[in-house]
C-alpha cells in the first residue's frame, strides 16, 4: 500500500500495531459487491444490510471510518452500548441506525439495550437465545406497553428473533441429516474371528450446544418401519451433550460386550463419555459377526426416531445385486443388516459399504458372511464443511477396508497423545511400515521408535519430538 514500515518501526519503536484505514472501506466494498452479485445471480429480491461488529476494533478510528462507508453496527456486550451512546453524542450515527444487538445477554446487557429503545434508537434487533433473556430486557422497558405501544406508532422496530427449534429443558436446534457422519468402523478390530467388541468414529460436521436434545447410536438394523429390536447382541448408547462440541470434533467409540449383563463403552472424548449411556443391549458374548453390521445415529426415541446418519457394511448377498446399496425394503433382514433409515439419502447421508468391488481390498463374498467387510475407514477428503464431506463420504472409492486388520492402510489421530498410544488412532492400534498416517487438529509425541509409510499433517496437526523418539518413514 505504499507505506514505509521501516521508517515508521524506527520512528515509533516495537511492540507496534498499524492499523491501515483505506483497507477497511475497501474490505466493506467488496463483501458489498460479493453479496450484490450473488443476489443477482440467484435472484434474491431482499435487502442486504453489512453490519460491523465492534468487538473487531473498538477504536474510535477504526469504528467511525467504517461509519463513512454506509454501514449499519452489531454488538456483542455491555460495554458495546456505550461506544453506540459515544458515536451518537459525536454526531456520527443518528437514531435511524440498524444496531443488531448478538451476544450471550446479562442484566447489564439487556438493561443497556432496553434504554437505546426506551431513548428513541428506532431500529435495534435483540438477537435472543432463549425466553429468559426476553424476560430480562423486557423488565427494562418503562410502563412497558404503552412504551411498545409508542414505539410502534413511532414506527420503531423491536425485531425479538428467536432460536426456537426443539424444546427439551433447554431451546435448541434439533440436528437434520448429515450433521453428524461416520469415518470408521470395526467389527472386529481385535482380529479376525474376535467378536467380543467393536468400535466406530463419528465426526461433527456442525457446532453441538449445550443442551442439545440427546442422540442416539444403534447397530440395531431398520425393517420396515421399526428397528430390529429382538436382539441381545445389539444396542443403544445415549449421548445427552451438557456442554459445546466444536464443528470438526472426531470421537471414537468402542462397544464391548457385558457378556450376560448389559454392555459398556469407552471413547476417547473424557467429556463425551461422560455424558453418555449404554441404554440397553450388548449382552450377548458375541456382539458382532464375521460380516460387518451398520451404525445408526438418530434423536427422539427409538418408537419415533428422526435419523441423522447410517452407515452400513453387511448385507444379504440376494439382496444387494450392485455397489453400494442397502437391504431392499420387504426382504430377508438378520441382526446386521438394514434397510436405508427413512429421512436418509444413500450415498450422501447415509453410506453402504455392501458389493464394493471399489475397494482396494475385494468384499469377501461368500453365503455366510454376505458382500462386507469387517473393518472399514473413511479414506478421502476431510475437513469441517457439511456440504463438501457429504459429497465424498458416500463415493465408495474413498472406503478402504479388511477382513482382518482394523483400518488397513491408513490411519488417522483421533486425539492429542503419544505415537505409541492406541487410544491416540482411529483404528485403536498403533500405525505400521504400511500405514499412511494423517495428523488432524491433535499433537502426536513421537516418544519411542515410530514407523509409517508416511505422514500427512492436516489442518494444525502436529508433531512433537521427545527424548529418545524417532519416526522411520518407508515410502513407497
Amino acid at each position: 500500500n505504499g507505506v514505509n514500515l521501516e521508517y515508521i518501526i524506527k520512528k515509533y519503536g516495537t511492540p507496534l500495531k498499524l492499523s491501515y484505514l483505506p483497507k477497511i472501506g475497501s474490505q466493506i466494498n467488496k463483501a458489498k459487491k460479493m453479496f450484490q452479485n450473488a443476489m443477482h445471480k440467484h435472484k434474491y429480491e431482499g435487502k442486504y444490510v453489512y453490519c460491523y461488529c465492534t468487538k473487531s476494533s473498538h477504536f474510535s478510528y477504526v469504528v467511525e471510518e467504517a461509519l463513512k462507508h454506509e454501514i449499519n453496527l452489531e454488538t456483542s456486550y455491555a460495554y458495546d452500548i456505550e461506544i453506540i451512546n459515544a458515536l451518537y453524542r459525536k454526531r456520527k450515527i443518528t437514531k435511524d441506525i440498524t444496531i443488531i444487538c448478538n451476544g450471550y445477554k446479562q442484566k447489564s446487557y439487556t438493561s443497556r439495550i432496553a434504554r437505546l429503545i426506551n431513548t428513541g434508537f428506532k431500529n435495534v434487533i435483540p438477537i435472543l437465545d432463549n425466553k429468559f433473556e426476553l424476560d430480562l430486557l423486557l423488565k427494562d422497558f418503562d410502563l412497558k406497553f404503552k412504551v411498545m405501544n409508542k414505539l410502534f406508532t413511532q414506527k420503531t422496530r423491536l425485531t425479538i428473533l428467536f432460536f426456537l427449534l426443539v424444546f427439551s429443558n433447554n431451546i435448541h436446534a434439533a440436528l437434520t441429516p448429515g450433521d453428524i457422519i461416520v469415518t470408521s468402523f470395526n467389527a472386529e478390530p481385535l482380529g479376525n474371528a474376535i467378536y467380543t467388541s467393536f468400535d466406530f468414529t463419528i465426526k461433527l460436521l456442525v457446532n453441538i450446544p449445550a443442551g442439545e436434545p440427546a442422540i442416539t447410536f444403534t447397530d440395531h438394523g431398520w425393517v420396515a418401519s421399526a428397528f430390529t429390536i429382538n436382539n441381545v447382541a445389539d444396542g443403544y448408547l445415549k449421548w445427552t451433550p451438557t456442554q459445546a462440541y466444536a464443528v470438526g470434533t472426531i470421537i471414537k467409540v468402542k462397544i464391548t460386550t457385558g457378556n450376560g449383563g448389559t454392555g459398556t463403552f469407552t471413547s476417547n472424548n473424557a467429556n463425551f463419555t461422560a455424558q453418555s449411556t449404554v441404554s440397553s443391549g450388548w449382552s450377548h458374548p458375541a456382539i458382532t459377526s464375521s460380516g460387518g453390521d451398520q451404525i445408526l445415529i438418530f434423536q427422539g426415541t427409538v418408537a419415533a426416531p428422526t435419523f441423522i446418519f447410517g452407515f452400513t457394511s453387511e448385507a444379504s448377498q440376494a439382496q444387494i445385486p450392485t455397489p453400494g446399496q442397502w437391504q431392499a425394503t420387504g426382504g430377508p433382514k438378520g441382526a446386521t443388516n438394514s434397510e436405508l433409515p427413512p429421512g436418509l439419502t444413500n450415498g450422501t447421508t447415509a453410506v453402504a459399504n455392501t458389493n464394493n468391488a471399489d475397494l482396494p481390498i475385494a468384499n469377501t463374498r461368500n453365503a455366510s458372511n454376505g458382500w462386507s467387510l469387517d473393518n472399514m475407514l473413511y479414506t478421502g477428503p476431510i475437513g469441517a464443511n457439511k456440504a463438501a464431506m457429504l459429497a465424498t463420504i458416500g463415493i465408495l472409492t474413498n472406503w478402504n477396508g479388511s477382513e482382518t486388520v482394523a483400518c488397513a492402510g491408513e490411519i488417522f489421530s483421533v486425539a492429542t497423545g503419544n505415537w505409541s498410544n492406541s487410544s491416540t488412532w482411529v483404528c485403536g492400534r498403533v500405525p505400521t511400515a504400511i500405514d499412511v498416517v494423517k495428523i488432524y487438529n491433535h499433537i502426536v509425541t513421537l516418544n519411542t521408535n515410530c514407523i509409517a509409510k508416511n505422514v500427512t499433517y492436516m489442518s494444525t496437526g502436529t508433531l512433537k519430538m521427545e527424548a529418545g523418539g524417532n519416526l522411520q518413514l518407508n515410502f513407497p
